[in-house]
């Protein structure tokens, strides 16, 4: 298992930043993909 796991904190705050679209890693090949506009999946 993963050692950094992505908290709900860190979910509810992630933005793209200057990116179209960020991968976030949550381990074991789940991310968390965050877009300009705000929405993630």
């Amino acid at each position: 298992m993963a050692k950094d796991l992505l908290s709900a904190a860190e979910c509810k705050n992630a933005t793209s930043g200057d990116n179209a679209v960020r991968k976030l890693p949550d381990g074991d090949g789940l991310y968390l993909w965050v877009y300009a506009d705000g929405r993630k999946y």
